[in-house]
């Protein structure tokens, strides 16, 4: 293999990042199954400005 030849360190680091992602996409999936939607709450706020063709209503 060229590249370990120019760089040996490159297959110890390209090993130490997989094992990096690994644990991160392990991480990932926990949090994933973790999260429910009854959780979230969802709201609207709505803001009407009186303009001269009439009021306006925005929604946010």
């Amino acid at each position: 293999m060229k590249s370990a030849e120019t760089l040996p360190e490159a297959g110890e680091m390209a090993r130490k990042l997989k094992s990096q992602a690994d644990n991160l996409k392990a991480e990932a999936e926990t949090l994933k199954e973790a999260a429910r939607l009854e959780d979230l709450s969802v709201w609207v706020m709505e803001k009407v400005k009186p303009t001269k063709k009439g009021n306006r209503s925005y929604h946010y």
